[in-house]
């Protein structure tokens, strides 16, 4: 098995899971680019996408419990905070978006702009990414 075939099937496992199942939620914020802090961890820039186990009893309920997750700007302006991710299974199946609306306040400007430079490093280091693949397929 060549190491191409090795990360595919990594990956998918990953994916699906071993007998559990993964809920899919990308954290995204308008505009782009606060950070999303979870638990008082920083995970990242939005959008960024989380893996969450599911139990059979939550997938039962209409809100998930986790950890509770905030956004904040580069502003200072912050939203979210609570700790139930409101979450319809059977509605929008176990990939879903949820999106933080900055509250209104000042700002905007200064957090508009670093949106982009956010997409900006993100696309550099997709491209990055993409030429270190290319490069051990190569190899191997």
């Amino acid at each position: 098995m060549n190491i191409k075939n090795i990360t595919i099937l990594v990956a998918i496992i990953f994916v699906t899971g071993c007998g559990t199942t993964k809920l899919k939620i990308t954290h995204d914020s308008t505009p782009r680019g606060a950070s999303l802090i979870c638990d008082g961890q920083n995970m990242g820039y939005t959008p960024i996408t989380l893996i969450y186990t599911v139990t059979e009893e939550q997938k039962k309920k209409e809100t998930l419990h986790v950890s509770p997750c905030q956004v904040k700007w580069i502003s200072g302006v912050t939203a979210g905070g609570n700790s139930d991710l409101p979450v319809d299974l059977k509605k929008h199946g176990y990939s879903q978006i949820l999106t933080y609306p900055r509250p209104s306040g000042d700002g905007y400007e200064k957090d508009s702009e670093f949106a982009l430079q956010v997409e900006i490093l993100k696309a550099q280091q997709r491209q990055a990414t993409a030429a270190e693949i290319h490069a051990i397929s190569v190899l191997y």
